[in-house]
């Protein structure tokens, strides 16, 4: 059964010009309904086999925009996945694992973001099971399966457990950082970043404000180490984070940050002319922030910049 599925996927793959195009699509279809057979078969010898086809179907069908076959397949890779973990296969399983998270992302690029949940929760089961047995191993890639897990949760509207999901990761991260800062302090603060977005949209402003400061700390921290690399990935957090203190009120903070978070993007300007946007953002928030002051000649001084930088990105295009 396994070599007639290998196949039959196969041979469809082949089938490349226009009238070989409906031969195709029927030899895949074979090869879809061979490999849930073998699914239903679960013989032990042959799981990885049928897990690695299983993968590739679900890669096709998200290609073919066929979402209920698409996350069928998908179910039936997290189960196998599973019946792998429990016959103990060891590394084999392991990069099996990896292989559907790096799936789970792929199919949320392609904007099939319910399956991507599916896979990215069969994902994370997989990996705590492998954590259990070696902690020291996989932990880094639970927390990496656990992050994105929440990113995808976020995307489909269940943003209350993407916060759940968030908070777990930022657990393992602080462990994993705790054992060697300097490989995991990145992975950490766009944990928080995240997080702090998660609890503004779910209305926690309060607490996003306090993540979100941690992960301006630890951002800022990098970018001492690696200014070029790292001072593209701080503006997002300073300018979220003075939009989150002026709505909880704290509007004279928000300016100082939003006056960060301005010369920040001005330097990114400088050194690439993309930042542009991000940077007529930062003046308008800011801007706005300075009226509620009451310090309208800044703001004033804000907005002629604002209208300088709108003009040139206008030259430009």
């Amino acid at each position: 059964m396994v070599d007639l599925v290998k196949f039959l996927h196969n041979f469809s793959l082949n089938l490349d010009s226009e009238e070989q195009r409906v031969d195709a699509e029927r030899m895949f279809e074979q090869a879809v309904k061979a490999t849930s057979q073998l699914v239903e078969m679960k013989e032990g010898g042959y799981l990885g086999t049928i897990a690695s086809f299983l993968i590739s179907m679900v890669i096709r069908l998200a290609i073919a925009k066929r979402r209920d076959a698409c996350s069928r397949m998908a179910k039936e890779a997290v189960e196998v996945f599973h019946s792998l973990v429990k016959l103990g296969e060891g590394r084999s399983f392991a990069d099996l694992s990896r292989s559907a998270c790096n799936l789970a992302i792929d199919l949320g690029a392609a904007g099939l973001t319910e399956v991507a949940v599916k896979v990215g929760e069969g994902g994370v089961v997989i990996h705590r099971e492998l954590v259990e047995k070696d902690r020291k191993t996989y932990l880094s890639d639970l927390s990496d399966s656990l992050y994105n897990l929440a990113i995808h949760l976020d995307k489909i509207g269940r943003t209350e457990d993407a916060v759940k999901v968030g908070e777990e990761a930022i657990t393992l991260r602080r462990e994993l950082v705790e054992k060697d800062r300097k490989t995991y302090l990145s992975d950490l603060s766009d944990s928080l970043y995240n997080l702090a977005v998660h609890l503004h949209e779910i209305g926690e402003t309060e607490e996003a404000v306090k993540v979100g400061e941690e992960a301006i700390t630890l951002h800022r921290e990098l970018v001492e180490k690696d200014r070029k690399t790292y001072l593209p990935y701080l503006s997002g957090p300073v300018n979220n984070h003075a939009l989150h203190l002026e709505n909880i009120g704290r509007t004279e903070e928000a300016v100082k940050v939003g006056e960060e978070a301005v010369q920040i993007l001005r330097e990114l300007v400088k050194m690439d002319s993309k930042h542009t946007d991000d940077l007529i953002m930062s003046l308008r928030n800011l801007a706005i922030y300075l009226r509620k002051m009451d310090r309208h000649d800044d703001a004033g001084t804000v907005e002629k910049e604002l209208s300088s930088v709108r003009q040139r990105r206008t030259a430009i295009s």
